[in-house]
């Protein structure tokens, strides 16, 4: 019976709520996810010859529609001709950086100007947001990707969703929330409010909810699970995965997380900006989306081989209206040509490293990744005390200052040990430590674990 239950109310959400909820928004996905899921099935030489084909219509389409991209090419001195290469154009057309976006806007917009355009605006936690507009296409061709992903994990349109985001602003902001929840069938965890009476609250509501699936932040599904095992919560029902995106996890605490739902985590890698740029597969493969994106890795400019750490590099390929060319959007990664066993034709990324700036400047200009910070937390005993958040911040090669809140037992011991093991990962770098009652999330409800205005001085 609540099988049926179920079933009626799936469909009742994707035949007429999303559908007029898509309609309101003039996005049209259907025929998208179908066409989206279709080249799940192509070889891997057809999905390279279908993202050649893209990229090659979106490049001459850049040129010949949008001002901006005619004289950038121009400049580099590349020229559209039947024979065009991409080696030719990674090697002449340089990165598009944040600030030239936000710098030559007005110029960005096709002579023949779209309608009904969506506005995307990133969470600026790292400097100013960056405001950019997608044409229905592109809009629809993102939400499509998704769900096409989703289907990897049976995930349906429709499907109940717990959803773990950032949740603050005015009455008017907290209204519209409830409204979308209730059009695409979730339930909310404000981010903003984790604390043990709020996961008390919430976990009630996800045994009555029982959803399909949970979608959120990493950190703060990692945080809701680190609570509801100290209270000794567990859930009756299982979903069919947990997704995870927006902050980098490391493998023990998506371990931690997979243990407590008793269901897999699947990674999605993306940027408001542009959408899903990877997501990982049942089998663990984090997959390109090579039909929506043309990813690089660039060092200097210049692409990176395969099994090398770059800049992670956009190129939009689907709509007209706004498309981000060789787009620097401020990560570094590394790409791999292996294949998965999962036998999805999209190429993978062997390893998401990080924002460029969650690295530690050294005093001789060296690069230490800020994760030594909580490799060293993680070594001290739990008996000194238990870490619930920690942010880095640095601004003077010579210094870091790090806050740290949690519960301690003997905190001018637990201090000396910090300091004792992080010296061994910073010489000659000061270190700052402040026992803080709470560390607050940024504007978006991402915990940013480490911030540094060193990171523009230093290209990678």
């Amino acid at each position: 019976m609540a099988n049926i239950k179920y079933s009626i109310e799936q469909a009742l959400y994707k035949n007429l709520i999303f559908r007029t909820y898509y309609s309101f928004n003039r996005k049209t996905i259907w025929n998208y996810i179908d066409k989206l899921s279709y080249n799940c099935n192509l070889s891997r030489k057809q999905a390279t010859d279908n993202q050649e084909m893209l990229f090659r219509k979106q490049i001459e389409y850049c040129y010949n529609n949008i001002p901006f991209y005619k004289k950038r090419f121009d400049d580099a001195g590349f020229h559209i001709s039947d024979n065009w290469s991409y080696a030719e154009f990674a090697e002449k057309v340089p990165v598009l950086e944040k600030y030239e976006i936000e710098d030559a806007l007005a110029r960005l917009i096709p002579e023949s100007k779209g309608q009904g355009l969506v506005k995307r605006q990133t969470s600026g936690s790292t400097g100013t947001p960056l405001i950019v507009f997608k044409d229905n296409l592109a809009a629809s061709f993102i939400d499509a990707a998704m769900h096409r992903n989703f289907l990897w994990y049976n995930i349906k349109i429709g499907d109940r969703r717990a959803h773990f985001w950032g949740g603050g602003g005015s009455r008017k902001q907290y209204l519209r929330y409830i409204f979308r929840d209730f059009l695409t069938n979730w339930r909310r965890f404000n981010c903003f409010e984790l604390s043990k009476s709020s996961v008390l609250k919430f976990h009630s509501i996800l045994e009555r909810f029982r959803p399909k699936y949970l979608y959120g932040y990493a950190k703060c599904i990692y945080e809701y699970v680190c609570y509801a095992q100290e209270l000794g919560l567990s859930l009756c029902h299982i979903p069919s995965v947990v997704v995870i995106t927006g902050e980098k996890i490391y493998a023990d605490q998506k371990n931690i997380i997979r243990s407590f739902f008793h269901a897999p985590v699947a990674e999605e890698y993306g940027c408001t900006e542009c959408g899903i740029i990877a997501f990982e597969c049942p089998q663990g493969g984090m997959h390109i989306m090579s039909d929506m994106l043309f990813v690089e890795t660039v060092r200097e400019q210049l692409p990176t081989k395969p099994g090398v750490a770059g800049s992670v590099v956009l190129t939009e390929l689907r709509g007209n209206f706004f498309p981000l060319i060789r787009y620097r959007i401020g990560d570094t990664a590394i790409l791999t040509e292996s294949s998965c066993t999962c036998n999805l034709p999209f190429p993978l990324i062997e390893e998401i490293q990080g924002r460029e700036d969650d690295y530690i400047i050294c005093p001789d200009g060296s690069k230490i990744d800020a994760y030594c910070i909580e490799y060293c937390i993680q070594q001290i005993p739990d008996k000194l005390g238990k870490v619930s958040n920690v942010k880095g911040t640095q601004t003077l090669q010579s210094e870091i200052d790090i806050m740290v809140a949690g519960e301690f037992v003997d905190w001018a011991a637990w201090k000396k040990d910090f300091l004792e093991k992080i010296k061994n990962y910073l010489p000659g770098i000061k270190v700052n430590l402040q026992l803080m009652d709470g560390i607050s999330r940024n504007l978006s409800g991402k915990m940013q674990f480490f911030e540094s205005t060193l990171g523009d001085k230093y290209d990678f």
